[in-house]
């Protein structure tokens, strides 16, 4: 009896899940608008912001990356396979 009672539960459980889940996916695709297409951002490593993020992401704006930034992400991937030697010995 135990075991039909949670087989019920589960089944339960997974109608709704499914319900649920249905209401989700039902919302209409919405495109993005590139409404910011004119601005570019520049990316630092320190000071991006979620509403960057939206612009970049939603609306089309540009991304570029400074100068520091790409120097901090050279120097750390040479740093790594020194890094990886001495680990190694």
């Amino acid at each position: 009896m135990d075991h039909r009672r949670f087989a019920r539960t589960a089944l339960t459980a997974l109608l709704w899940t499914s319900i649920a889940y249905s209401a989700v996916a039902s919302e209409a695709y919405r495109p993005i608008t590139a409404t910011t297409t004119n601005r570019t951002i520049t990316l630092t490593g320190h000071d991006l912001t979620i509403d960057q993020v939206v612009d970049i992401a939603r609306h089309g704006a540009k991304v570029a990356v400074s100068g520091e930034a790409m120097q901090r992400a050279a120097d750390s991937f040479g740093a790594w396979p020194a890094g990886a030697a001495k680990l190694q010995r």
